[in-house]
């Protein structure tokens, strides 16, 4: 069943998906058109560099009710597109009360990937030109996720976390999103010792200066965890929009969270591959949650709206679902995976990370663990390895995985014998420090 037959006379977003590939794949041939015009041949190494943006993990959507079942006959917890670890399909609740499509449309970005592609920007014209207002989503703030040497490709990094610097232009600091140490501005390569960097990708701060740049006679305001930070800030921003003081609104997931803005005919999701490509298994549902959320905003007055998805990717399945509003065919296919691979809602998850801030403790500890773990669980046992990022405030991590079947005595025992490695780890002189921290059902 679809959202539109389970609403019946509600017409949902229409759902654009615009292609951002091709568009880099063009403005890529352009540049080394000028480049061998000018009689250069230097290699442009470094365009396909933005997956080292994608470390920020999304906001998890399973609310306090989402892993309550959503029967047949209604929806179960807050959320209006529910959790799959439920394990029976859910119906959308009142999350777009309106008609809208979903186009998935070429994106582009800074350096190679452009903010706005041709299609997006028109539609924003057109929202204007109408007086109607538009909301922008990237789910990622400052300026700049990162910067990079244009000679050798060294990247500016935090001392005390294996990730990179975000700059923020309000600041002019580079800032770590993991620990919140402040750097200032790199103006030397640490490995070739050139002055030349370029920033890559973008964040909510550039898009804001990219928009008053293009359209300087609109209001442009912005919504993140930066611009907000005072005590009636939130409310006021709000305030502004719903009374059309605003006409473009920028923002993270801040402006997606049960918001009802009556006068937005258009959304646009600027970077869609940052939010299907995160290492979990719910990265789909979790990806389909949040962008049918923003596809809410749209059209919520006259039933008449538009959202834009700029993604490379075109052809991942969820987009499919997104634009058919099909929840239940995208469940009918998430549930089948996590069957296939033993993940929730048919294995109960318990996570065991280890932290220390010595990279050889860490690991000796995680192995010696897992190890004494293998006798009674090693078909269900994955790891131990290094997370994505291995490395928060100057303490190293490890992480295992115990996939196990949903029997209270299996589960019941595997709490027992991590409990006991627990001691016999933190026992031994030489791993008495590590840090041990077991999670059931880890969201």
């Amino acid at each position: 069943m679809t959202l539109a037959q389970r609403f019946g006379q509600v017409e949902l977003p229409e759902i654009l998906v615009v292609d951002t590939k091709q568009l880099r794949s063009e403005r890529y041939a352009i540049r080394k058109k000028e480049q061998r015009d000018a009689g250069q041949n230097r290699p442009d190494h470094y365009a396909g560099a933005s997956w080292l943006t994608d470390l920020q993990p999304a906001l998890p959507f399973d609310g306090p009710g989402a892993k309550d079942a959503a029967s047949q006959g209604g929806v179960q917890g807050p959320s209006p597109t529910p959790a799959d670890d439920s394990g029976k399909p859910g119906e959308r609740g009142g999350a777009a009360d309106a008609d809208s499509t979903t186009d998935a449309v070429t994106g582009a970005r800074d350096n190679g990937k452009p903010i706005l592609t041709p299609a997006l920007h028109a539609a924003i014209t057109q929202s204007l030109d109408e007086k109607k207002q538009v909301i922008l989503f990237q789910n990622r703030r400052g300026y700049s996720p990162y910067q990079v040497c244009d000679v050798c490709g060294w990247i500016p990094q935090c001392r005390n976390c294996d990730v990179s610097l975000n700059f923020h232009k309000l600041t002019n600091k580079l800032h770590c999103h993991y620990c919140g140490t402040v750097y200032p501005p790199v103006q030397t390569c640490m490995a070739c010792g050139n002055h030349r960097f370029v920033q890559r990708n973008f964040g909510t701060e550039r898009i804001e200066e990219y928009l008053e740049e293009v359209f300087p006679n609109a209001r442009v305001a912005r919504m993140d965890v930066d611009s907000v930070r005072g005590k009636s800030a939130h409310d006021t921003l709000i305030q502004q929009f719903e009374q059309q003081r605003i006409d473009i609104l920028v923002g993270t997931q801040m402006v997606v969270k049960g918001l009802d803005f009556q006068h937005v005919n258009l959304v646009g999701i600027l970077d869609a591959d940052s939010i299907l490509s995160f290492a979990d298994f719910r990265v789909n549902e979790r990806a389909f949650q949040l962008m049918e959320q923003v596809s809410g905003r749209a059209g919520r007055l006259d039933g008449k709206g538009r959202v834009l998805i700029q993604v490379a990717n075109t052809a991942h399945p969820v987009l499919g679902y997104l634009r058919a509003h099909d929840y239940a065919l995208f469940f009918q296919h998430e549930i089948a995976m996590r069957q296939a691979f033993h993940y929730p809602p048919f294995t109960r998850v318990i996570q065991v990370t280890f932290r220390h801030r010595d990279k050889e403790t860490v690991h000796s500890a995680a192995n010696f663990f897992a190890n004494n773990l293998k006798k009674d669980f090693g078909a269900y046992l994955v790891g131990p390895a290094e997370p994505v990022v291995a490395r928060v405030r100057n303490q190293y991590l490890m992480e295992l995985i115990l996939k196990l079947p949903k029997d209270g005595h299996t589960i019941n025992f595997a709490k027992h014998v991590i409990q006991q490695q627990t001691a016999i780890v933190q026992n031994d002189r030489k791993w008495k420090s590590v840090v041990i921290i077991p999670d059931v059902d880890a969201l």
